[in-house]
């Protein structure tokens, strides 16, 4: 019985290897996240804006220049009373899950063997395994565009249409993808005779976008009437990352030069290109699925270089495909090592490279919230607010009406809504002082002025955390 289970392991080790990866990628993701109560900005948002399509506006927010997918799945938990952050967090997890089988498959009909490698690298690469505890849009909009591309690699073009409309309706710069299969179709589809290949990429050009139109069109005709132009979400959301260049202006090769010091291994993506050449022996297939993988890498990664707005998160969008195109460098040039035992040594290798960066992260991330005592106090409130921040759209019942993120936009705010809120959320750590007169009082005893002057606002909970005051304002 022992020989036959040998036997029936080698004969299916592929299949047990990436399996072994999925699942010691799903228990450390879920040890990760295990405990885990901190609340990120762009997800407090998404369960803000959820709340507030399930009640009619009545608490929740809105920001319109979000995609609309994640926050109507939302609004269907919030009406279902399904705990909205558990399962944004469970869908994340499964997402990149997904997305490690997708890049094994898309990596294995390039070149077999090479698979588990890119779902290795894709796994343990910190900025994704970091963000696989997170509930925002990153890497659930990256499972989508990879099973798009999966798809069209497959002739399903209606079908991929469809799926990347999913992945652009949860973060539009997935939009990107639609842009790829479209340059991967009238590639693959030239052929000698000039009107065969116009008709041929007429054809699926028309099914995918006939599948992209089917979801995206009636977004677009919502926007026109809610807000008198289709595309002002888009619009309007490029220009408030705009707005924030000399934050996060770091450089064209910021993303390149982080990657190279968290993920080196990455940088194998390099010599794919030349493995297009036909001394390399790949089949017509294997070069056609290649060619497809660098032209959306290619894609994304002058997208996102090229933005002034830059944080590491976003290279998530572009990692997927350079972890398949180095996963197969990577089984060409070490062909003969990986056939050993040495592929003991090098799993090891990768691991250490894994833990020493992500060493941070991971402890960070099973510390206990300090802002712990703050929410509890949060999930008390209830009315309309303005804050600084979406987060107490998350734990209450509250419709935050604005947003205020200094000492001036907070007196506006004031002057012109003061007679239908119910209180304020400050968290001065959020907030730009704006106080540069000699003389001036701080900034948190000028708000505490401001509300003397224009609310009938009472202090009811002051605390600091981290060196960072949190003060939150109610009749």
């Amino acid at each position: 019985m022992i020989n036959a289970l040998k036997n029936h392991i080698r004969v299916h080790k592929e299949a047990y290897s990436i399996g072994t990866v999925l699942f010691i990628s799903f228990i450390a993701r879920l040890w990760y996240t295990w405990g885990d109560t901190s609340v990120w900005w762009d997800g407090a948002v998404y369960v803000g804006m959820g709340k507030y399509i399930a009640t009619g506006g009545s608490i929740g927010l809105w920001e319109m220049f979000r995609p609309p997918l994640f926050p109507l799945f939302y609004s269907i938990l919030f009406i279902l009373h399904i705990p909205l952050v558990l399962v944004g967090k469970a869908v994340v997890i499964f997402s990149s899950i997904g997305s490690i089988w997708l890049v094994y498959k898309l990596a294995e009909s390039v070149r077999k063997g090479s698979g588990m490698y890119a779902g290795i690298f894709l796994s343990i690469t910190p900025v994704f395994f970091t963000f696989s505890k997170v509930p925002i849009t990153d890497i659930i909009s990256v499972f989508f565009a990879l099973l798009a591309l999966s798809l069209q690699r497959k002739k399903k073009y209606f079908i991929s249409g469809i799926v990347v409309a999913i992945s652009f309706l949860l973060r539009f710069p997935q939009g990107l993808m639609l842009f790829s299969i479209v340059c991967i179709t009238i590639i693959e589809s030239y052929d000698h005779d000039l009107i065969l290949w116009v008709k041929h990429t007429f054809i699926n050009g028309l099914l995918l976008g006939a599948g992209f139109i089917a979801l995206v069109g009636p977004y677009l005709i919502s926007n026109h009437f809610l807000y008198g132009n289709a595309l002002i979400p888009l619009v309007v959301g490029n220009k408030i990352i705009g707005g924030y260049s000399y934050l996060y202006n770091l450089g064209t090769w910021y993303y390149a030069k982080e990657l190279l010091k968290t993920a080196p291994f990455l940088y194998f993506s390099i010599f794919a290109p030349f493995l297009l050449f036909k001394k390399y022996h790949l089949s017509y297939q294997e070069q056609k699925n290649l060619r497809a993988v660098i032209v959306t890498a290619f894609i994304f990664c002058f997208y996102f270089f090229w933005q002034s707005h830059k944080e590491l998160r976003y290279s998530i969008a572009f990692i997927p495909y350079i972890s398949i195109l180095a996963s197969v460098s990577f089984t060409f040039l070490f062909s003969r090592i990986l056939e050993r035992k040495e592929i003991i040594v090098l799993f090891f290798g990768l691991l250490i490279i894994f833990l020493y960066q992500s060493f941070p992260y991971l402890i960070k991330g099973k510390q206990v919230d300090p802002y712990t005592p703050v929410y509890s106090y949060m999930s008390t409130l209830k009315g309309s607010y303005i804050s600084t921040s979406p987060v107490p759209a998350v734990l209450s019942d509250v419709r935050i009406v604005e947003f205020f993120d200094s000492v001036i936009t907070f007196e506006d705010a004031l002057t012109r809504r003061a007679s239908t809120l119910d209180g304020a959320v400050v968290t001065m750590c959020d907030l730009s002082c704006d106080l540069d007169l000699a003389g001036s009082p701080s900034c948190s005893v000028h708000i505490k002025d401001l509300l003397k002057k224009k609310t009938t606002f009472t202090e009811s909970y002051e605390n600091t955390i981290n060196g960072c005051t949190v003060m939150i304002f109610k009749k």
